[in-house]
């Protein structure tokens, strides 16, 4: 299942950190629109929509990599708070 088809109401978000699985979702949704940009400067003849296309592609890679950053660090808090955990049982 790709990731675009999950509803996050339906995940089940104590199984599933839902800061992660928001920042994943919206990482698949925010790719969605830059394919869809580059798609247009290919096939449109508007210099007005392919400059506008532009600014989507910009705008959101921007995003992405922010929103990889964060993800990066929720992944390595969540190691972290495993392995404090796992300390703490032995």
């Amino acid at each position: 299942m790709d990731i675009m088809d999950v509803d996050i109401s339906v995940v089940d978000l104590k199984k599933n950190d839902p800061n992660s699985m928001f920042l994943k979702m919206m990482i698949a949704h925010h790719q969605g629109a830059i394919n869809m940009a580059h798609a247009l400067i290919v096939h449109s003849q508007s210099s007005e929509m392919k400059n506008f296309a532009i600014s989507v592609i910009v705008a959101q890679e921007n995003e992405v990599q922010y929103m990889k950053t964060l993800l990066a660090r929720s992944n390595s808090k969540s190691t972290e708070a495993q392995g404090s955990s796992s300390a703490k049982k032995k």
